[in-house]
């Protein structure tokens, strides 16, 4: 799994997608190109969420990021529990694998 770092890594189209589904944008006959992954879907929802409908795609990206990097630290805690290990770079190692299927 590759660790998002970037807020452009929740595109506008996945937000505008969203925000179809929560009923705040008018739908559109034009099928979209790219589907939002389900994982983060979620992230997204809060993110809007917390800011409010009137909120722009900017704000809604970094928020997103940010749900998405509070999450993520919480995960690797985790592992770090399972492995009973004290080097957490040996941890993180782990999450950052991408040869790990979720």
């Amino acid at each position: 799994m590759r660790l998002k770092t970037s807020p452009n890594a929740f595109k506008t189209s996945y937000i505008s997608e969203v925000k179809k589904e929560l009923g705040l944008l008018k739908k559109r006959k034009k099928l979209r190109k790219t589907k939002t992954p389900e994982h983060l879907k979620p992230f997204i929802r809060q993110a809007i969420k917390k800011l409010g409908n009137n909120a722009t795609y900017k704000e809604i990206q970094r928020k997103a990021l940010e749900l998405y990097q509070e999450n993520i630290s919480k995960e690797i805690e985790v592992f770090f529990g399972m492995f009973k290990t004290s080097d957490e770079k040996f941890v993180e190692e782990v999450a950052e694998d991408e040869g790990i299927q979720e």
